[in-house]
Formats: structure tokens, sequence, C-alpha cells
């Protein structure tokens, strides 16, 4: 969790709004959002007194809506837990009510509830019967009201939802269901995306309790959604929801991104060869006419190798184009002082590990990326408490940290003494200069007597033309292998064999 003491170490152009607990010692819990700079127009931070939630408007106009968006992000403490209370929902509903009666807006809500709904609907069909009863088809935003749910079936979004999880609905289960039928919001997993049809567990691979609830209205905007693989250094037990909703942004934005590419390169096009050459002979500049004067200058050749580049340059520019490269420059703060070589180490195997996994997914490269991201979290913890604990003796007890200190100097020269001996060298590269007589096995004499009848035929058999033939074919530059060679002269020759075709 992060206090108000705690700073973020995030690059130079994004901003983060925290909600910290007040009435816990312990630091746990919070809610946390981090966006861009060039952002800080469109978003509009409410503070508001709820613990659980924290509340934010996204401009209509980068959403290409006729209202604004409400956003909240919740955190729910778990049911029956020192934490937990039955107000949560009461006040998570009564700061909605104020915020959406205020302005008329569409809502989004994501987080962790806490909250057990297994399948059961979140929305209510009204009764024919009932509505002309008391005559509410007479007023249309009574109307509109009731019958919400249909924007779900005209965006070709499933009314029933599925899911994984087997657990009874629990007490925040059906508080929550009741909020989204009172408001008219709608759980989007296993609606949409990569979840869309099967509802994955979000939590201790056993339980749905993390949502993304949102307007019927809002359904179309949501380009991506998964519930992602549950990685341990995210979460105790966690698995995070990676959504996308559609927006544009103004060309100012687009300027702004551009005007960091500080290089630009040119792509060569073979079809448009000869209209490079051409360009280059036209010269426009003059180029090759005052390279050719100067000729005779020894001092200026520099000059004249630059001149002739930049007529090359020139003509492909105007006849290729420009691409340009994007690069990304972002100025880090300097690390924590306990983030040491081991933590850098152990992240930038997470990192592999993740990558990997999310170019294969598979069973193994799943258990690795897991792997890894435990070994991290557990060299982060090592590393901060042991930074904790030496700045805590620091204070308290300046023996103890002399001794830890003095213990580092002996070890550091213990490795300094581990030298090899001048001795030692000498007797390991002696013996690798020592020549090992080996008898050779090779030249061994054959002994005729021995030879198959197979073999002696073979050898006392005369040379065919064909054989010749097919062994001057297969030399090269008048060379011949020696082997190829010895096949042919160890055998007799034909009285009169014909080779001159």
């Amino acid at each position: 969790m992060l206090t108000d003491l705690d700073n973020l170490n995030l690059p130079d152009d994004y901003i983060y709004v925290t909600k910290n607990r007040k009435k816990f010692k312990k630091a746990s819990g919070g809610i946390v959002v981090i966006y861009r700079k060039s952002l800080e127009k469109e978003l509009n931070f409410y503070n508001t007194e709820s613990q659980f939630v924290l509340w934010f408007k996204i401009s209509k106009s980068i959403l290409s809506l006729n209202s604004d968006v409400i956003f909240g992000c919740v955190y729910v403490p778990p049911e029956n837990s020192k934490y937990s209370t039955i107000e949560a929902f009461e006040e998570l509903e009564n700061e909605l009510n104020i915020l959406t009666n205020t302005e008329n807006c569409y809502v989004a809500l994501v987080g962790d509830f806490n909250s057990k709904t297994g399948s059961l609907p979140d929305y209510i069909i009204p009764d024919e019967s009932v509505v002309s009863m008391f005559d509410l088809d007479c007023d249309a935003d009574i109307l509109e009201y009731l019958y919400d749910y249909e924007n779900l079936t005209r965006n070709k979004i499933t009314l029933q939802r599925v899911s994984q999880c087997t657990c009874r609905p629990n007490k925040y289960g059906h508080r929550l269901l009741e909020l989204c039928r009172k408001n008219n919001l709608y759980i989007a997993n296993s609606r949409v995306g990569s979840d869309k049809d099967i509802g994955e567990k979000t939590c201790n691979d056993s339980s749905v309790v993390d949502y993304l609830i949102i307007s019927s209205m809002l359904f179309p905007l949501i380009v991506y959604f998964e519930i992602a693989d549950f990685i341990p250094l995210y979460s105790d037990c966690h698995s995070f929801i990676n959504f996308r909703l559609q927006a544009t942004f103004s060309k100012s934005d687009s300027i702004v991104i551009n005007n960091r590419n500080d290089k630009t390169f040119v792509r060569w096009k073979s079809e448009q060869k000869s209209e490079y050459v051409d360009r280059i002979h036209n010269d426009p500049e003059g180029i090759l006419t005052t390279v050719m004067n100067k000729l005779d200058e020894l001092s200026v050749n520099n000059d004249i190798v630059l001149d002739i580049s930049k007529n090359f340059k020139d003509a492909a520019a105007e006849t290729f184009g420009k691409v340009n490269k994007h690069k990304h420059f972002y100025k880090h703060e300097n690390s924590k002082p306990w983030f040491n070589r081991k933590c850098s180490m152990s992240r930038k195997k997470f990192h592999k590990a993740r990558k990997r996994y999310s170019f294969l997914k598979n069973a193994e490269n799943r258990s690795k990326m897991r792997q890894a991201s435990k070994e991290h979290k557990i060299t982060l913890n090592k590393s901060l408490r042991a930074a904790d604990e030496l700045r805590n003796i620091s204070k308290k007890d300046t023996k103890a940290l002399w001794k830890i200190l003095n213990n580092l100097n002996d070890s550091k020269k213990k490795d300094n003494n581990d030298d090899i001996s001048l001795k030692a060298l000498y007797d390991h590269f002696k013996i690798l200069n020592e020549t090992v007589e080996t008898e050779n096995d090779f030249e061994q004499d054959l002994e005729f007597d021995t030879l198959s009848d197979d073999v002696e035929l073979f050898l006392n058999s005369p040379v065919t033309e064909d054989e010749i033939k097919k062994v001057v074919s297969n030399l090269k530059n008048g060379k011949a292998s020696v082997h190829r060679i010895a096949c042919v002269t160890t055998r007799p020759f034909p009285d009169t064999p014909r080779i001159a075709d």
C-alpha cells in the first residue's frame, strides 16, 4: 500500500493519484491511478469521503460520447475480515448517486469487490402486466430505465453470464448484484473480449471477485478485455483485469509525440531507382558543378565528399520519402538504495520469463513465469528488510553497525586473498605444454594374405573405360583427389582404352 510519504518512481510524463486508508496503522489496501500528463485536462478527480473507491471523470471528448464517464476504482476488504464493513456498498452507492445526479453521465466501476456473484443475473426484466397496471409506459424516462438491458442485445452482448467460480454467492455478491440492478450497471466479465462465455477465475484460481462493471452504452467502446494470468509479483492471489477503451485524441497530441523523433531514415525502393539517378544528374543546387571546379584543390577534399553525400541524400529524400523512427526517452530517477544488483538480475529474469510466456503460452512457460515472479518478490523483500534493519541499527545500536561494516570489510579482504600462487600457475601451464607421444595407428602394412576373394577379384580386374571417364569427369582445374588416382592406378589398365570422347 502507498502512504502519504511514499513517492512512486515513474517516467516524467506520468502522474498518479492515490487514496490511502487512514484508520489502520498497518499499511494495507489502498488505491492508485496512474495516467499520462497529456490526459490531465481530460480527467477530473473527485475528493470523496469513502475510502473504498477513488472517483474520477473521463471527458466525453476523447471517448466520442454524448456524456462524460464517471469512473470508480474500487477496493472492498474481504468479508469477515477485520477491515470489512457492511457499509462499504452503501458508501459506494451513495457517492455514485451523488455524482450521477449532479451530472448526466455514464458509469464504470473496476476493482476488487470481494463479491462472489456466480452466474446470477445482474439485471431485471420488468413484468409487462405491472407496467401496464401502473401506467408506467406513459413516461419515456421510466421506460428507458426499465428496458435499459435491451441495449446489450442491440450491441450483441449476451444477457446470461457464465462463471468458472463454483463458490456459492456470498453476502457481498448479493449486495453488488443489487447495486447493478438498481443503477442499470452490468458486469463485463464473461461477456466481452477473450473472457466471453468463459468467466475466468480472478482470485486464488478458485473464485471470481474482481470485476469491470459498466453502463450498457459503454460496451461498444471495449476493444480489448482479458483476465490475465496470475503473477505473484503483482498480487498475492489476484489476476489483474486488462481492458482497453476506444478513445480519440486531438492532433495536438500527435504533434507532441512526433516531436520526439530526432532521426529520419530514407528507405530504398528498387522500382524508383531510375528516378533517383535522374535527380542526381539534374543537380538542382549545382553541387556536382561546384565539386568539379574544386577537384584541383587538395585542401577541399573533405568538402567535396560532404557535397557529394548531400547530393545523394537529397535525391533519395525527394524520391523515396522519409520515415520517422520513434524513440521514447524516459528519465528515471536513481534506484532505491536497497535495490541492489541481485534485485536487478531477478527483475531481468522475471521480465524475460514474462515475455517468453506472452510469445508462447503453454504450461511450461507459465510455470517458469510464476517461479521467476516469486523469486523476484522474495529477492526484493529480502533486500528491503536488510536495508530497514541496517537503518534501524544505525539509529539504535552503533556497536552492532560497526560490527556489520567490519564483517563486510573482512569478507572483501578474504575474497581478495583468494589468489592463485605463482607455483600453481607454473605447474598448470607446464602440464598443458607437455607433449604426449602417441602411436600412429594409421601406418600399418596390409596383410594381403588375409584379403577376401571378392577384394582380390576387384583389385585384379582391369579398369574399365566407364570408370576412367567417371573419374576424369570429376576432375577440376586439371587436378584429381588422391584417393581417386590411387583407386585407378592399383588396378591393371585395359589394352586399348578409348577415352578420346
